[in-house]
C-alpha cells in the first residue's frame, strides 16, 4: 500500500486503483492523489494485451468524500506559490485519468462529493449504487471547485454543472444518472454483481478497439487548454486563502454554520 492507495493486478488484463483510508470516508490526502497520479503514469504505458481497462474503486461503505478539510485549510494558510502549486496538483489527477489511452470505471457505493466528483467526471464509465449520493459542496465551505468545474462541464455540460455546484447540495444516484455523471444505477443489495457485470462488457470488447475509441473521444471532446486549467487552479488556491474559505472549512470543522449563513423568513416566494 503506497499513501492509502493499492494497485491490484488481474491476470484478465484488469487494474484495480483501490482506496484504502475508510476510516476517514476515503478522504483524499496529497499522499493518496500524489500516489493516484504516479500508479497511473505507470500504467498507460502498457500495451492492450498486459492491460484492458482500470477499474477505480474503494474500501470500506464509502467511495470518496473529497479533499481531507484538514489538509485544505493548511494549504490555504501556505504562502501564495506553495497554496498555488498544491491547486495544480488536482487539475494533474483529472488531467491524467482523462487521458489514459484505455477505458476507465469507476465504481461508487456510498457516494462522492467535491474531488471523488471530479474522479467520476474524469472517469469513462460510472457504476453506482442506487443508494449512494453525489455532491459539489464547495460553495457552502466558501470555496470554488473550479478545476473540478472543467472537468464536470467536459462530462455533463454547463447547465448541470450549474445545478451541482451553485446550490452546494446533494443529489441523487438518479440525477446524477440523468446529468450524465453515472452510467448504471446498481439495485440495492446486487452493487457487486453490476459492477462485475459492466467489467464483463469491456472485456467482450477488442481490447485495440476500446483503445482505438477512447482516443477518438479525447478527439473529439479535448481536455482543458492550459491557460484555462492555470486559472482555474488560481481560482481555487485564491478561494482556500481568502477569509470566506477559511471560516467556510473552520465551520465545518467545528460542525457550526459559517458566519455568512442568512436564514430567510416563512413568506415564500412573491
Amino acid at each position: 500500500m503506497e499513501g492509502s492507495v493499492r494497485l491490484v493486478r488481474e491476470d484478465v488484463g484488469i487494474a484495480r486503483l483501490v482506496l484504502a483510508r475508510p476510516e476517514k470516508r476515503n478522504a483524499l490526502t496529497d499522499r493518496m492523489i500524489d500516489s493516484l497520479i504516479r500508479h497511473m503514469e505507470s500504467l498507460q504505458w502498457e500495451p492492450s494485451e498486459k492491460l484492458r481497462f482500470l477499474v477505480l474503486e474503494a474500501e470500506g461503505d464509502f467511495f470518496c468524500s473529497g479533499s481531507d478539510v484538514d489538509e485544505l485549510k493548511k494549504t490555504g494558510e501556505l504562502s501564495g506559490d506553495d497554496n498555488i502549486r498544491e491547486a495544480f496538483i488536482f487539475a494533474r489527477l483529472f488531467r491524467e485519468l482523462s487521458a489514459l489511452p484505455f477505458p476507465t470505471i469507476a465504481m461508487v457505493r456510498g457516494g462522492a462529493f467535491g474531488a471523488a466528483a471530479g474522479i467520476l467526471a474524469s472517469a469513462d464509465y460510472v457504476v453506482a449504487d442506487e443508494t449512494a449520493v453525489f455532491g459539489i459542496p464547495e460553495a457552502r465551505l466558501g470555496l470554488v471547485p473550479a478545476v473540478i468545474s472543467l472537468y464536470m462541464a467536459r462530462k455533463t455540460g454547463l447547465s448541470n454543472l450549474s445545478a451541482m455546484s451553485l446550490r452546494g447540495g446533494t443529489f441523487s444516484a438518479g440525477d446524477a444518472l440523468r446529468m450524465g455523471l453515472v452510467h448504471r444505477i446498481a439495485a440495492r443489495g446486487a452493487f457487486e454483481k453490476e459492477c462485475a457485470a459492466a467489467e464483463d462488457d469491456f472485456l467482450a470488447c477488442g481490447p485495440e478497439s476500446l483503445r482505438k475509441i477512447k482516443l477518438m473521444h479525447l478527439k473529439i471532446s479535448p481536455l482543458p487548454e492550459n491557460e484555462i486549467e492555470e486559472f482555474a487552479a488560481m481560482q481555487n488556491a485564491e478561494a482556500r486563502a481568502s477569509e470566506e474559505g477559511r471560516e467556510g472549512m473552520t465551520a465545518f470543522r467545528e460542525t457550526r454554520p459559517p458566519k455568512w449563513l442568512a436564514k430567510k423568513n416563512d413568506k415564500g416566494c412573491s
